[in-house]
């Protein structure tokens, strides 16, 4: 079981939105990628910052707040699996639509990086997503 709620508002080319979600038997790490059907990743809560499978929770709750202005977010996210984890950081997306004259699906380039509790040093990270 899943469910999630959040709020967004833009003002002069600036974005802040904000989301809470609460789930029963979730996965918290890793990214998703372009062989993994979206219908795997409902047991999954998606961050890029934390390794796959970084922790697995019977009872999940988690909020994210971000910024963004021109390409970049400014993000915070706590994740409740027992403990606290909070996740603060920088993310950058280009995003294309597919080109059928030239049999180009759409992509989506994402670099980031975050600094975790729990986790020692800064984390980065460089995911590209192909959808058919």
């Amino acid at each position: 079981a899943r469910a999630s709620a959040g709020a967004a508002a833009s003002l002069f080319g600036i974005r802040i939105a904000g989301k809470a979600e609460a789930g029963r038997k979730m996965s918290l790490g890793g990214v998703a990628s372009s062989v993994t059907p979206d219908a795997i990743l409902l047991e999954r809560v998606l961050d890029p910052a934390l390794p796959f499978a970084f922790a697995d929770a019977r009872r999940y709750r988690g909020m994210r707040g971000e910024v963004s202005f021109g390409g970049v977010t400014a993000f915070w996210q706590r994740h409740n699996v027992g403990s606290h984890v909070d996740v603060r950081g920088l993310e950058a997306t280009m995003q294309s639509p597919p080109v059928p004259l030239l049999d180009l699906p759409a992509f989506r380039l994402t670099a980031g990086v975050a600094r975790a509790t729990g986790i020692r040093g800064t984390k980065g990270w460089l995911v590209l997503r192909w959808t058919p």
